[in-house]
């Protein structure tokens, strides 16, 4: 069977909001490398912060954003692998942002804590699944 123009709308909305998601993770990679960038002939700890960021952190976030990106499309074209890998990318939000949540920076963990029960809402609801 194939989806009702209801469903495939609701699929290709998802698929935005995923993709603009994306695109505030590639924004947040981009300026981690870019203070890394600046920061990195610091001496001491401020040296080794910069050169985290530049070889871990950004890079790290960076991959992040481009599985957004790429499951974005693979929603917004229908595709069948779309939803496990947004399903995955939400249980590893789910995790960041439960340690978020419990360090200094709670906003960013509360958006993440809220981003991944509002994936699994979309995914688990019976509304959203395609029929077989």
């Amino acid at each position: 069977m194939t989806p009702t123009p209801n469903q495939a709308g609701q699929e290709r909305m998802f698929g935005g909001i995923v993709g603009g998601y994306g695109i505030l993770w590639v924004i947040g990679g981009l300026l981690t490398l870019y203070f890394g960038l600046i920061n990195r002939s610091a001496i001491g700890l401020g040296g080794l912060a910069a050169l985290f960021a530049l070889v871990i952190i950004g890079p790290l976030i960076l991959l992040v954003a481009t599985l957004l990106l790429i499951s974005a499309i693979g929603l917004w074209q229908g595709r069948s692998w779309a939803r496990p890998l947004v399903a995955g990318l939400a249980i590893l939000h789910l995790i960041g942002g439960l340690f978020f949540t419990f360090n200094q920076i709670w906003l960013v963990g509360l958006c993440g804590l809220a981003l991944s029960a509002a994936t699994f809402w979309y995914l688990l609801s019976t509304r959203s699944r395609r029929p077989a």
